[in-house]
């Protein structure tokens, strides 16, 4: 007999660590069109990768990082395929779905130090992938629930003010700024970071933990760099994704990025730099 955590935090048992099962149970979801079967608690052995990080691959990976059943499963999960044909595949969810290309990327570039492929741009036009429906509430709504995002990516050259992802278009969005400085932007009002993420042009990859948690009204970026926060008061719907804007992006490389929604991105907040711990990068703040 195993025990068996539960899949998410809102599916444990009151004053129980978990649910004795003789086999891992699933857990079916709709999003109104088509029922996708989420993988249960930890089914998958930790992978790591980039020296030593913790690199989900398997959303059963989120469950085996201790403390078991602290951290939820994401409700996305992306990984770059290095296909031109779908590119970032969601690998949370049975289908998955795929982000839609904007602009012509780059697939299956190498990072150094890491055995993953990533997703390349350029700097030179509109380039991306972002939910295929610009808005109307598709996948993930900051306009009714609280969004988190955690992207992995390697900023090598930075010509001016380049969106890095959107949460919710250009009014909420974290950005690279000259310098190779981090930008959070939101409410038409910027918080900068001091780190230069550029690395001399080196492959670098840095975790960009983006929260908007809409019970307190608080957007926030942790990386294993710093911690910038904001305030967005009301939030509406609108582009989402990696990249876009109608801006060309900084020169990058992008390994892929989860999300949380709901009550899910609230446990995320409530983790705040905990979670990037858990993966196992060591913090200056």
């Amino acid at each position: 007999m195993s025990v068996f955590r539960a899949p998410y935090l809102e599916d444990a048992v009151p004053g129980h660590i978990g649910l004795e099962l003789g086999v891992p149970r699933t857990r079916a979801v709709s999003d109104g069109a088509t029922i996708y079967t989420e993988v249960p608690d930890c089914d998958t052995s930790i992978n790591t990768d980039g020296g030593g990080i913790i690199f989900p691959l398997h959303p059963g990976t989120w469950g085996c990082i201790a403390p078991l059943g602290d951290i939820p499963h994401p409700d996305y999960m992306f990984r770059a395929t290095g296909t031109t044909t779908s590119p970032l595949t969601d690998i949370a969810n049975d289908p998955g779905k795929t982000m839609a290309a904007v602009g012509a990327g780059t697939y299956g570039n190498a990072v150094t130090s890491w055995t993953a492929t990533a997703l390349g741009t350029t700097e030179t036009s509109s380039q991306g992938w972002r939910v295929p429906v610009n808005a109307n509430g598709a996948w993930w709504d900051v306009g009714r629930q609280s969004v988190a995002a955690l992207v992995w990516a390697a900023v090598t050259s930075v010509g001016g003010n380049r969106p890095l992802f959107c949460l919710a278009g250009a009014s909420l969005h974290l950005r690279m700024k000259t310098g190779g400085l981090l930008g959070l932007f939101a409410n038409n009002l910027e918080a900068t970071g001091a780190f230069d993420y550029r690395h001399g042009g080196a492959q670098v990859v840095h975790p960009y933990l983006f929260i908007y948690n809409r019970k307190t009204s608080v957007t926030e970026v942790y990386t294993d760099k710093e911690h910038l926060t904001g305030t967005w008061f009301f939030a509406s719907d609108n582009e989402k994704g990696y990249g876009v804007t109608g801006q060309a992006p900084p020169v990058t490389r992008q390994l892929g990025f989860d999300v949380w929604t709901g009550e899910r991105a609230e446990k995320i907040a409530s983790l705040g730099k905990t979670l990037l711990t858990r993966l196992n990068y060591v913090l200056p703040y």
